[in-house]
């Protein structure tokens, strides 16, 4: 999977004192965690969106919200760490009157 932002785009959406490095050892380092973040978006995404023959959005307005949704994951990981996602109970299983099902995200 292609992240949906790049590190140029994170550090466009981060604060100047958090930039992350572009280069060097720390620039794989954030690219990884733009992919998994990407990927935490994917997962939360209930809504059809067009995609080219690739699997990539084509509609700017999609673009620009998966890609500042990406930007927003990262930025909480900096703040709580990776092993705190979007929502740590998404995806938990939940029962509630006669419902009994995955959590929404």
């Amino acid at each position: 999977m292609t992240a949906y932002a790049t590190l140029a785009d994170l550090n466009a959406w981060l604060p100047a004192a958090q930039a992350v490095a572009t280069t060097g050892a720390a620039a794989p380092e954030a690219t990884r965690l733009l992919t998994r973040a990407s990927q935490l978006v994917d997962e939360a995404v209930r809504a059809p969106y067009a995609v080219d023959t690739n699997g990539a959005p084509t509609d700017a307005t999609v673009i620009a919200a998966l890609r500042d949704a990406a930007c927003a994951q990262f930025e909480q990981w900096l703040e709580v760490d990776e092993a705190n996602a979007i929502d740590g109970l998404a995806g938990a299983t939940m029962a509630v009157d006669g419902y009994s099902g995955p959590r929404a995200p």
